[in-house]
């Protein structure tokens, strides 16, 4: 039984007692009944407001495990960067990738992050240029 049917339940069972309304028992047993119904909200409103921030947490603990995958990422590909020459940015998504001559001179890749076909027209560069 939660604790609003519980109240409900004394609510029902004081308006069946028969107190003089305007005796001073029955003054604060309604006093008690209403502050009891009042404290019932208030645990369910703190409940709700835990419930959405339990929620809050959770989401931000799986955004940060994300970036945390995305900064090991980003470490290893410095890690290999070393023997790469050239960059270039998707026009989709503006992620930035590195290249090396090889890759370049195979005339396109897609792009990691979003898919994009990135192509490479050489044919404007002399060979020292590659």
């Amino acid at each position: 039984m939660t604790l609003s049917e519980r109240v409900n339940e004394l609510e029902e069972l004081f308006e069946k007692v028969r107190i003089d309304k305007t005796s001073a028992e029955y003054q604060i047993i309604s006093k008690m009944s209403d502050m009891l119904i009042q404290c019932v909200g208030e645990i369910q409103r703190l409940h709700e407001e835990n419930t959405d921030i339990i929620r809050y947490v959770e989401h931000i603990h799986q955004h940060q495990e994300h970036d945390n995958k995305d900064i090991t990422n980003d470490v290893e590909t410095l890690e290999s960067i070393d023997d790469l020459d050239y960059q270039v940015v998707c026009p989709r998504c503006d992620e930035i990738i590195f290249l090396n001559s090889e890759t370049l001179e195979r005339g396109s890749i897609n792009c990691k992050n979003c898919g994009e076909l990135l192509e490479f027209d050489l044919s404007d560069l002399d060979n020292e240029d590659v």
